[in-house]
C-alpha cells in the first residue's frame, strides 16, 4: 500500500471519528478532539481498515497523521500478533 493511500484512508478515519471536516497531517489527534475514549475507537478502526494491531501505547506516541501512516506502513510490513504486550504502553 502507498503512502497516500494510507493518509486518505487514515484521514477518513479521523474525520469520522472526531466529526470534523478537515484535519491538517501534522496536528495532534488530540488538538483535533480526541479523547481517550476515541481513541479506542480509532485503534479498533485502524485494525479494521489496515488489517493491523496498534496498541494505545502506538498511538500516544504517534498523534498526528503523518506519524500514524509511518506507523501503519512499518507495521503493514512487520505485523504483529495480538498479545496483551502489545496493548500495554511504553513506560
Amino acid at each position: 500500500m502507498y503512502p497516500i493511500e494510507v493518509e486518505k484512508k487514515l484521514k477518513r478515519v479521523w474525520l469520522g471519528i472526531l466529526e470534523i471536516e478537515s484535519v491538517d497531517h501534522s496536528t495532534s489527534y488530540y488538538k483535533c478532539g480526541g479523547d481517550s475514549l476515541s481513541v479506542m475507537l480509532l485503534i479498533t478502526r485502524i485494525e479494521e481498515e489496515f488489517g493491523i494491531i496498534v496498541s494505545l501505547g502506538d498511538l500516544h506516541e504517534n498523534q498526528t497523521i503523518h506519524a500514524q501512516v509511518n506507523l501503519i506502513l512499518k507495521l503493514l510490513s512487520n505485523p504483529r500478533e495480538k498479545t496483551i504486550d502489545s496493548f500495554m504502553p511504553k513506560i
